[in-house]
């Protein structure tokens, strides 16, 4: 009983540390808790004096974890993802809908995200976004979201990262356009001239040019442009599902490499709904 007295008079503390610990500034974490400063400040002192352990090291408004507190900051988020797997458990058991989080930080990445989307993958609600490359281990280990499509894969033993395969990458044109008659016999020299329609890092090779008549951020614009009379790059698995219209002229260059990555699970953890999701983006890369 004394280990459970003990742990229970941090327990209430833990909260307010891990914000800390994450954001490292008490401001920062004030404003993401909607606790004050001085409330927050007070907590992790008594934490601190509660534990007999420096947590933070501090330097003016910069809080920089000691290695015992980064220790517990891994124990603090093991410990709340346990708990929170025990109430996905018994929602999934209610038959409510289990919503899981999956960020890319590409625009290819994006365009397999949009597919798993539009098809419902596994019946599992899915909430998609795009995050910055630099931010991928913080926001799993925040628990920000659940799983994250990059280009590159992270070096992090705390990270689970899956090769999924490469994707490939073609140039497309409306079937009324001029070229598409000549699919399958083009080669990127045969485009010289012609507007494209580009989103940033949609694939188009560096060392190819190309002559640009609108630029924008949204895989729908350029889908409609790109039935409107424009060339777009695409990649084929997003093309295959909602390219309706669309006709492949030739490949657009080197199939880049994509990676599942997601925190490692801990023993006991109920993988199935990511690993489903794993599996079918693995399956849809390999069929195109």
């Amino acid at each position: 009983m004394i280990r459970f007295r003990q742990v229970a008079q941090w327990w209430s503390w833990l909260p307010a540390f891990r914000g800390v610990a994450e954001h490292e500034s008490i401001q920062d974490a004030s404003a993401i808790l909607g606790v004050s400063p001085s409330a927050l400040s007070r907590t992790v002192r008594l934490l601190e004096d509660g534990l007999g352990r420096q947590l933070f090291l501090r330097a003016g408004n910069s809080m920089t974890l000691t290695p015992f507190g980064r220790d517990l900051l891994a124990a603090t988020r093991d410990s709340m993802r346990i708990v929170d797997d025990c109430v996905q458990r018994a929602e999934a058991e209610d038959q409510r809908s289990r919503v899981i989080s999956a960020l890319a930080t590409t625009p290819v990445a994006s365009a397999l995200l949009a597919v798993v989307a539009a098809e419902n993958a596994r019946g599992s609600m899915l909430a998609i976004g795009s995050l910055d490359e630099s931010d991928v281990a913080g926001a799993l280990l925040r628990g920000d979201t659940d799983l994250v499509l990059v280009g590159v894969a992270p070096e992090d033993a705390s990270l689970l990262v899956e090769p999924l395969g490469s994707v490939a990458i073609g140039v497309y044109a409306a079937q009324t356009h001029a070229l598409a008659i000549k699919t399958g016999s083009l080669q990127m020299a045969d485009l010289a001239g012609l507007e494209f329609v580009a989103r940033a890092d949609d694939g188009w090779p560096s060392s190819e040019t190309r002559t640009v008549a609108v630029s924008t951020t949204s895989l729908e614009a350029v889908l409609l442009l790109c039935r409107s009379g424009l060339l777009c790059t695409l990649p084929d698995v997003f093309a295959a599902r909602l390219g309706s219209g669309l006709v492949r002229l030739c490949e657009a260059g080197p199939a880049p490499s994509l990676f599942a990555v997601r925190r490692r699970p801990l023993p006991g953890h109920d993988t199935r709904p990511l690993d489903a999701i794993v599996a079918w983006l693995r399956a849809s890369l390999a069929s195109g």
